[in-house]
């Protein structure tokens, strides 16, 4: 396969972190925030508001990266260390801390999918080296 097929994989999964990220962005900003649909354990209002504004803003970083992949790899590599550590420090904690809800695990396993698609897709088709995402 050449190089315009591989980037248009990787790029369908960073379209994909945009959609998987907005929807919770909207959900956190709207729902939690604004409206004040509380969560168990409670979240305040602010931090659901910082915690949606937030993903709007790694949503956009990585539309922005999607849009030209040679250009956009250092924020790319940025969007997999933030999944990681996200889906690691949110399944430690839900197994250390019953009160989290179980939704928090599928959350984080689905960010880490998306990690491994976009290194797979980075690294293995697409020929890119690891250090140029880092």
């Amino acid at each position: 396969m050449g190089t315009i097929a591989i980037n248009t994989y990787l790029r369908n999964v960073l379209y994909a972190g945009v959609i998987w990220d907005t929807m919770g962005g909207i959900i956190f900003l709207f729902v939690h925030g604004i409206f004040q649909v509380q969560l168990t354990p409670d979240i305040h209002p602010f931090y659901a508001i910082v915690t949606g504004l937030f993903l709007f803003f790694l949503a956009h970083i990585q539309y922005i990266s999607a849009a030209d992949i040679k250009a956009g790899l250092k924020n790319i590599g940025s969007v997999i260390l933030f999944r990681v550590f996200y889906g690691i420090s949110v399944i430690l904690f839900s197994l250390f801390n019953q009160i989290l809800p179980k939704e928090f695990f599928v959350i984080a396993l689905v960010d880490i999918i998306l990690v491994v698609l976009l290194m797979f897709f980075a690294t293995v088709r697409g020929n890119i080296k690891v250090k140029e995402l880092f």
